[in-house]
């Protein structure tokens, strides 16, 4: 059972982005923006999703959106960081390259 979908919101320059509390949350398509915390998962927080697979995808973390944070895109015609972005409880396997996952700038 979903308790709660956190979709499409922008959370900027906050102490924390968010803090999770609760299983089965579904938290994607958001932007994480300079946080000091970008999310903290309450202990006993389990099950949540951060991403809804390669056509929906996850979040951008402005703490991984450079070659030097992990965030490599080598298939340029696509969205998101080769490799997932690994968190406190789980993973987005789908972290967007850009806010609002927007494409890459084609040179």
């Amino acid at each position: 059972m979903i308790k709660n979908i956190i979709y499409k919101n922008e959370f900027k320059s906050n102490g924390k982005g968010i803090s999770l509390n609760g299983i089965n949350n579904q938290i994607y398509n958001n932007n994480f923006l300079n946080n000091v915390n970008q999310i903290e998962i309450v202990t006993g927080s389990t099950g949540n999703t951060f991403d809804q697979g390669s056509i929906t995808g996850g979040n951008y973390w402005s703490n991984y959106d450079t070659q030097e944070e992990g965030c490599i895109n080598e298939n340029l015609r696509d969205i998101y960081c080769d490799s997932p972005l690994v968190l406190p409880v789980g993973q987005d396997s789908y972290p967007w390259i850009n806010p609002n996952g927007t494409p890459p700038i084609q040179l």
